[in-house]
């Protein structure tokens, strides 16, 4: 009998131990304490751009883009002696968009367009100058106009997307915290 009270003292003895060594939960937070996250500060969310730069750029360099664009493709069904005044008018855009001074977080969109431009303009030109065939411009013009409808428009779309996030920002202006 003894043996036995030891063996269940023994027991009751390690239960308690083993109870306190249980699981530590991690206090959790009281219900009525609310935590409000801080606002993003407007300039980090396009890095390098205001709103205001942002937007001045973008509505050139993407009128100018369509503008070249539908250039370039009526220029395509012109004969090659009537192509003198279309040149004019691609170089006029390819200027204008040079010209444009792009924020920092749209210089990589600014060289994305300025490049497939300046192909389509230097094939024209080669073509005027009679060193290519008419199948030739055509293609390279192709080519290129498949490049601004992919790559360049992606790229205008994430920085209209981010122009709209900085609007939504600069608009909704700091929160104001919760009445307790």
């Amino acid at each position: 009998m003894a043996r036995m009270q030891r063996v269940i003292g023994l027991a009751v003895v390690l239960a308690f131990g083993l109870w306190g060594c249980g699981a530590n939960e991690a206090p959790g937070l009281p219900p009525n304490i609310v935590i409000t996250p801080p606002s993003v500060p407007l300039g980090t969310v396009v890095s390098g751009c205001s709103a205001a730069e942002l937007e001045s750029w973008y509505e050139i360099a993407s009128t100018v883009a369509r503008s070249f664009f539908a250039e370039s493709l009526a220029a395509l069904n012109l004969p090659r002696e009537d192509l003198s005044d279309s040149l004019a008018r691609q170089s006029d855009l390819l200027a204008r968009i040079l010209q444009e001074p792009a924020p920092e977080c749209a210089q990589d969109a600014q060289a994305a367009i300025i490049l497939p431009l300046q192909a389509i303009r230097d094939a024209f030109g080669a073509y005027y100058g009679q060193q290519i065939t008419h199948d030739e411009l055509r293609a390279r013009v192709e080519a290129q106009h498949t490049t601004l409808n992919t790559e360049v428009s992606a790229r205008l779309g994430e920085l209209a997307a981010g122009l709209d996030l900085l609007f939504e920002l600069d608009s909704s202006g700091p929160t104001a915290p919760p009445d307790e």
